[in-house]
């Protein structure tokens, strides 16, 4: 019998083999014109891109460019991409298993006992690869875009989420971990604040008194605070006049206009 520590090690590790591999024999293998081209140049030369700037991606290439030593510079990129990709499927992985695990909680030590398999790691295995190889999904981990990050912090909001009730939802480091990804996300693109309205009542179904506890909740403050610090990147690097980027996102209504895409909203009916 296999044990349930074994089980989940063998599915990471599938995971970590069969994703990676599908997206390495796919992947662009250099330039892709078009909205690529412009994030693998921006994130170079520390520029700003077009809205809503996305701040945390072009530290996040930069950095992928300087460490990464093989490859062209597009090559990096389009590396990037798969990489994030393949932990995005290891967060929705994580999620459908501790998802079984609240669903289907053993209700005495002889019903754990009696579960010779964890079929909640099956269920993972099957979600997870149902997302990484699924065709649009799949499309933008094989070139360098910001979108495969988006689903990324996505799905490691989930993950969080779910770790922690899982945990019995008295482990504050979980819900910390998720105000930091949080924070990040929304700093890489705004709109996925559009989920946190589920994601309140997901945390106050598990647990109603959450609100009272004010340490946690502070903790939840500073944490998302330091994702949305990425943020000042654009404030810094503008008033440089980088290559590629306005140079006015150190004023209030610079910054807003860039972010919110204030000015694509006139060419919307």
């Amino acid at each position: 019998m296999i044990s349930k520590p074994a089980a989940i090690r063998g599915a990471i590790l599938l995971l970590l083999v069969a994703v990676p591999l599908a997206y390495l024999a796919t992947m662009a293998r250099t330039v892709v014109f078009g909205d690529p081209t412009e994030y693998t140049f921006v994130a170079n030369i520390l520029g700003i891109a077009h809205p809503p700037g996305y701040a945390f991606y072009t530290l996040l290439g930069k950095l992928f460019q300087s460490i990464v030593p093989v490859g062209e510079i597009p090559w990096r990129m389009h590396l990037l991409a798969a990489t994030t990709a393949t932990a995005a499927a290891l967060f929705v992985f994580g999620t459908v298993r501790d998802s079984a695990r609240l669903l289907f909680a053993a209700r005495s030590p002889e019903d754990a006992a009696a579960r010779r398999f964890d079929w909640g790691v099956v269920a993972g295995v099957f979600a997870a690869l149902t997302v990484a190889l699924g065709a649009d999904f799949w499309q933008h981990a094989i070139h360098a875009n910001p979108h495969i990050i988006t689903a990324a912090f996505l799905s490691a909001n989930l993950f969080f989420l779910t770790r922690w009730a899982a945990s019995g939802a008295d482990r504050a480091r979980w819900l910390y971990a998720f105000a930091l990804t949080a924070g990040l996300g929304i700093a890489h693109h705004p709109l996925t604040v559009m989920s946190f309205p589920a994601y309140a009542v997901f945390i106050l179904v598990v647990r109603p008194g959450i609100w009272r506890e004010w340490r946690t909740l502070l903790g939840m403050v500073a944490f998302a605070l330091l994702g949305l610090s990425v943020w000042l990147y654009f404030p810094i690097r503008s008033p440089m006049a980088p290559a590629f980027g306005p140079s006015t996102m150190n004023t209030l209504n610079g910054f807003l206009d860039h972010v919110l895409a204030r000015g694509l909203s006139e060419s919307l009916p």
